[in-house]
């Protein structure tokens, strides 16, 4: 908006598209119809495979998970994955 690459009202349409989650007991709702997912769980490989796994039972076929990673190799992280790509 700063930099006119983008008004305000496409800025606010964009934002309302973004839900953060925090209630574990909810995210299946959400995640049925999500377009990307971003899992930002501890660098521990084997929770990054749990929590991804979990992603890929309940989001659409078309739905792109990606992951904040620092310390792990992003193909590592995808090893376990239906969708590795």
């Amino acid at each position: 908006v700063k930099k006119r690459r983008m008004t305000k009202n496409a800025r606010d349409v964009t934002m309302s598209r973004i839900v953060g989650l925090t209630d574990q007991h909810d995210w299946q709702r959400h995640f049925k119809k999500a377009d990307l997912v971003i899992e930002a769980v501890l660098e521990d490989l084997n929770l990054k495979h749990k929590v991804i796994s979990q992603f890929e039972e309940v989001v659409p076929d078309d739905c792109i998970i990606a992951t904040n990673t620092s310390a792990l190799p992003i193909r590592d992280v995808a090893a376990k994955a239906k969708r590795p790509e």
